[in-house]
């Protein structure tokens, strides 16, 4: 029975050499699993630093493209400004005088620019000027806005025109 003895032994030591393998498999592993965990972070990290490098070196055109995407629920906003556009040039097609919109539109400009007009032009006329005279022209310049206001709020609102 030596025989069985040795055999005996032998798988004995099989069995002490296999768990002290399995020991330094087992760390080896864990040593390899964490160095592949690192390289990955690293990775990561370096993708993110040149994403953030790449969003740095944009220019205004994507930064413009991405605010033309803008959306209110679901509609962009060059539509809504269309929309409003063509809403009020459909407004000023309605007008009580039955002008075409392009007419009505530019009267309505006209208006407009006499009546800043007049005022811009009452305080340029009073900067050159000193003391009093310089008040009494400014307020030339504001009392000759009036007729273009007048003008204004009647072109607007015909109906508040009453004949006597």
């Amino acid at each position: 029975m030596p025989l069985s003895d040795e055999i005996k032994a032998k798988d004995a030591l099989i069995k002490k050499q296999r768990d002290v393998i399995a020991k330094y498999l087992i760390l080896d592993i864990e040593d390899f699993l964490a160095e592949a965990r690192e390289k990955e972070e690293a990775e990561a990290a370096e993708a993110y630093e040149l994403a953030l490098a790449e969003e740095k070196a944009r220019g205004r055109w994507v930064k413009w493209k991405k605010i033309y995407r803008l959306q209110y629920d679901g509609v962009s906003v060059r539509s809504i400004i269309y929309y409003n556009f063509r809403s009020l040039w459909e407004s000023w097609g309605t007008n009580p005088y039955h002008l075409h919109a392009a007419w009505y539109a530019i009267m309505l400009t006209l208006l407009l620019l006499w009546l800043i007009g007049s005022i811009v032009c009452g305080y340029y006329e009073a900067e050159k000027e000193t003391g009093s005279v310089r008040m009494a022209k400014l307020c030339r310049g504001i009392l000759g806005s009036i007729p273009p206001i007048v003008q204004f709020i009647l072109f607007l609102f015909p109906p508040l025109f009453v004949q006597f």
